[in-house]
């Protein structure tokens, strides 16, 4: 679940956001300090009064830095036209005891008609907290997205958060 926390709450337009998926990831391959794999998955993405489903597929690298290109699609239904974002990120995960970590991230992302939207979007800064238990990882995130497409202020200057709870089988 995430939620706007920037300036835009109480102006009506809000932005309450909860999600669901599924995703399968595969190791590529693995050295002592790196990995290298490939995901992919569905996404439902429901916010107040629509919803949308989103496949994806990327790879994913992790070492002294880690980072990831991930190649998202909207499938289009009624006034949401099908499109697709390529989101590429890097970070550095911290540890902060035996399960925990902190990770600082920066993301780009480049739309071609996702949300009717086209070229470099935004960029993104934050941190991701996570936590891992024995059943499942909790993450907690702290996201500044700067948007550059000044027509849509949903991808305009945000600062959001969320929670999320994964669990691997």
């Amino acid at each position: 679940s995430s939620t706007d926390l920037g300036g835009n709450l109480g102006k009506g337009e809000e932005s309450n956001e909860f999600d669901v998926g599924a995703s399968y990831s595969t190791n590529i391959k693995r050295t002592k300090n790196h990995a290298l794999s490939a995901k992919a998955g569905f996404e439902h993405w429901t916010y107040t009064g629509d919803y949308d489903n989103i496949i994806f597929t990327g790879i994913d690298y992790q070492g002294p830095v880690n980072a990831s290109l991930t190649l998202f699609q909207a499938i289009g239904h009624d006034e949401i036209p099908s499109g697709n974002s390529l989101l590429t990120k890097i970070s550095k995960s911290f540890p902060l005891g035996k399960a925990c970590s902190i990770t600082p991230k920066i993301s780009a992302a480049y739309m071609n008609n996702f949300y009717g939207n086209k070229g470099l979007a935004h960029t993104t800064i934050g941190t991701e907290f996570n936590y891992k238990t024995d059943l499942a990882r909790i993450t907690a995130t702290l996201d500044r997205q700067l948007g550059f497409i000044k027509e849509n202020p949903v991808i305009h200057d945000q600062t959001y958060g969320s929670i999320g709870i994964s669990v691997d089988f």
